[in-house]
C-alpha cells in the first residue's frame, strides 16, 4: 500500500492535470497486478488525465462502451512501458 501511495504521488506530481489522489490511488491499485507494471500503469493514468478532465472521466465510466474505448486509448499510448 505504501508503494502505491508513493506511485500515486509520483504520477500526480509529474503532470499538471490531476485527479484527486484517492482516485489515482484506486486506479493504480486496480492496475498494478504484477511487478514491473508500475511504469505502464502510471503511463495509462497520465494518458487519461491529460485527455479527460475529472468530470468527463466520471461520465465516461458510466458507459461501459465509452469506458472500454478510453482504456483502449490509454493502453495503446503506453504499450512501450510493458516489460518484455
Amino acid at each position: 500500500m505504501k508503494k502505491l501511495l508513493i506511485l500515486a504521488g509520483i504520477a500526480g506530481s509529474l503532470f499538471a492535470a490531476r485527479y484527486p489522489m484517492i482516485m489515482e490511488y484506486n486506479y493504480l491499485k486496480g492496475c498494478i497486478g504484477e511487478k514491473g507494471m508500475e511504469s505502464y500503469c502510471i503511463c495509462t493514468l497520465n494518458a487519461i488525465e491529460k485527455k479527460y478532465d475529472l468530470n468527463e472521466f466520471i461520465t465516461i465510466l458510466q458507459d461501459k462502451k465509452k469506458a472500454k474505448e478510453v482504456i483502449n486509448y490509454a493502453v495503446n499510448e503506453c504499450l512501450d512501458k510493458l516489460k518484455k
